[in-house]
């Protein structure tokens, strides 16, 4: 994985095989190295760039390249850290490259020497010298000369900020030939092109332009072939487009190119909303820093083109832009100049009459806008820019439809939070598809399932609370906006059905199974209303289809188990014995289906009905039969003590049970003597 921010950290052979665009400069760079003399003389050069523009990886390919090539035998290459943050003065700077030629020629005796000298000379000026001298006894003994590789040297010579010091630096760099200084920096700064300035005009620039289009490729094709991605030059042909839209984007700037393009190609689109924002997080600090660095007048009018290219995409001419941030016209032209020269705008020629300036990095206007943006929508106005480029009509047309089939599973599932995430941004995938009457039309229908799920999740509330005529109110309304909703048919005819209601139960549950008909649950409630009805065989009818759904559904097995129990019952009345011994079968396999702990009570309570009515000798045949001698032993040996007249089957049991087998006896009997 390519480490944005600290590439000196990767691998060598990594950096090596993602480096792109930039050799020609590292060739020259090389080259001009190995025409310095060895004594006054030496040319010195600053690159000027942009953070993210590939600063960094140049210095470390010449560093690469002196130590793996036949210059190393007569330089020695000394790479300064990106964040110099204790360089102060000239002293600072000659004991840190004492202290980094230490690590780069793994000397402890050179770092121990350094460590010696700052506490034999205290005082700045003499610590220079001491360090300076230091330097170039090593250069003597090992008959090499030093590239100094120095990141961010603007910022060094600003926390200087000595002219003596830079007179001394300018001396050394000029009349010794002991080392090359070669700078990076992220503007061109006032040490370098102030006249007044001890290092006036006195190094030479070079400048790092944008990736182009075919160097975008293979910088992506190189990163691609280091992470083992397979066929990514298929991947590349088809997404040509969407490349375009990635060099508009970042600029050519190959650390937005490497950042966006991570984000989208293992982001799904539906996520791609987060994985911008991550993005757009993430380049808070490079933008912050790059914006930081510039003088005030030009933070200024750089900061009233992101406002307005956010929003309109179009550039601004030099008197638009005067006139808004109340700055004199020949100043404001002097500040874009600069800006442009240092890569933060560009300028564009229309018809050869206005210039217009915009951004460098459209990028920078989306984060501009999200970050400071006056209102939620506004703030989020870039999504919808990013979407109408990065995909096609076809691609964003698809992920609607797959994200009202996500609003509908996160409403069913009462997870309204998420339902409102996805609501908006369904919103904003349809502006971006351009389509108004589409839009509308797609709006209007999810926001009314958003209300009629919220009526729902109202209902349900006072339903748990009791309050069930509350409940099939908001239902009746819920209906109202979304007549073929199947969960809101469905509770609305589970609500009907706790309010007695079956007819109109029945009516809603079939609603409900006509948009799901492979709904058991469905199947299984209108079977129980159909029983509350007495409509035993449909009852039995309706389980029966919820169970070849789902087999395992236990509140089927248990309703199917009561319905033909009481089959068994009205059977028995009708003294239909055959017919009553095929229903008893069918509601204990039922019941053991059911997995029901108190399916006991169910059989005992049918067979007691039966023995109610005479029939004890049958029921008592039925639970030898259905082996229900265990669970229903009260009803069992009651039975057998009315069928013999042996006291001692009640006399030998225990108390608690005495009690209960005589209390059923006595029932029984009554009934019988009625």
């Amino acid at each position: 994985m390519e480490l944005l921010y600290n590439p000196e950290v990767m691998p060598e052979q990594e950096i090596k095989a993602t480096f792109v665009a930039r050799q020609p400069l590292v060739d020259e760079l090389v080259s001009l190295i190995a025409q310095q003399p060895e004594g006054a003389g030496v040319q010195h050069v600053v690159i000027i760039a942009p953070r993210g523009m590939g600063k960094t990886t140049v210095l470390l390919m010449i560093k690469f390249f002196i130590q793996d090539g036949d210059l190393g035998q007569r330089w020695q290459a000394v790479k300064f850290p990106e964040e110099s943050y204790g360089v102060y003065d000239l002293a600072d700077f000659w004991i840190e490259a004492l202290n980094l030629l230490a690590s780069e020629t793994h000397d402890e005796s050179l770092r121990a020497q350094a460590e010696m000298l700052k506490r034999e000379y205290p005082q700045s000026d003499d610590l220079q010298q001491a360090a300076l001298a230091a330097l170039k006894d090593w250069r003597r003994i090992h008959r090499k000369q030093l590239v100094l590789l120095v990141e961010n040297l603007d910022m060094i010579l600003t926390q200087i900020n000595d002219e003596r010091d830079n007179a001394r630096l300018r001396d050394v760099l000029m009349n010794d030939g002991t080392l090359m200084l070669i700078g990076g920096a992220t503007t061109f700064f006032k040490e370098a092109r102030a006249y007044e300035q001890p290092l006036y005009n006195f190094f030479k620039l070079y400048d790092l332009d944008d990736l182009r289009f075919s160097q975008i490729q293979d910088l992506l094709r190189r990163r691609a072939q280091v992470d083992g991605v397979p066929d990514f030059e298929a991947a590349l042909k088809a997404n040509a487009s969407r490349l375009r839209v990635l060099e508009y984007f970042t600029g050519g700037n190959p650390r937005l190119v490497l950042m966006l393009y991570r984000v989208l190609t293992q982001s799904e689109i539906g996520e791609v909303r987060r994985a911008l924002e991550k993005l757009l997080d993430e380049v808070t600090p490079y933008y912050k820093a790059k914006v930081e660095t510039l003088p005030a007048q030009q933070r200024k009018i750089l900061d009233h083109i992101a406002r307005v290219s956010g929003k309109t995409n179009e550039g601004l001419t030099p008197g638009e832009i005067a006139l808004a941030v109340r700055l004199p016209p020949n100043q404001v032209s002097a500040q874009l100049k600069r800006l442009s020269e240092i890569g933060y705008v560009r300028a564009a020629d229309l018809r050869g009459r206005s210039v217009y300036y915009t951004l460098s990095e459209p990028l920078y206007a989306i984060w501009h806008q999200m970050r400071f943006g006056r209102d939620a929508r506004q703030r989020m106005w870039w999504l919808v820019r990013f979407l109408k480029l990065w995909y096609t009509v076809e691609e964003l047309g698809a992920e609607s439809e797959r994200l009202g089939t996500r609003f509908g599973e996160y409403l069913r599932a009462g997870q309204f939070a998420q339902a409102r995430d996805v609501l908006d941004h369904q919103g904003y995938l349809i502006e971006a598809m351009g389509d108004a009457a589409l839009g509308k039309r797609v709006l209007e229908k999810i926001t009314d399932a958003f209300r009629a799920y919220e009526l729902l999740s109202s209902a349900l509330s006072a339903y748990k609370g009791g309050r069930i005529e509350e409940a099939l109110r908001q239902l009746d309304l819920a209906l109202e906006i979304e007549p073929d909703d199947y969960t809101i048919c469905y509770v609305h005819g589970d609500t009907l059905g706790s309010l007695g209601r079956h007819e109109e139960a029945i009516a809603s549950f079939d609603r409900a199974l006509e948009i799901k008909p492979d709904s058991h649950e469905a199947w299984n409630n209108r079977g129980i209303s159909l029983m509350r009805l007495d409509r035993q065989e449909e009852g039995i009818g309706s389980f029966n289809r919820a169970l070849e759904i789902n087999a395992d559904d236990h509140g089927a097995w248990h309703n199917r188990g009561i319905a033909y129990l009481i089959r068994f019952i009205d059977d028995m009345l009708q003294k239909n014995f055959d017919l009553a011994k095929e229903d008893w079968k069918e509601g204990l396999n039922s019941g053991k289906r059911s997995a029901d702990e108190n399916w006991s009570n169910a059989v005992s309570g049918a067979l007691l009905a039966v023995a109610e009515t005479g029939h004890w000798r049958f029921a008592r045949q039925l639970i030898t039969e259905g082996n229900l001698e265990e669970p229903l032993f009260p009803l069992a040996r009651a039975l057998d003590y009315l069928l013999t007249g042996d006291q001692a089957l009640v006399e030998k049991l225990s108390p608690e049970v005495k009690g209960i087998v005589e209390q059923i006896i006595a029932k029984l009997r009554s009934l019988a003597q009625g």
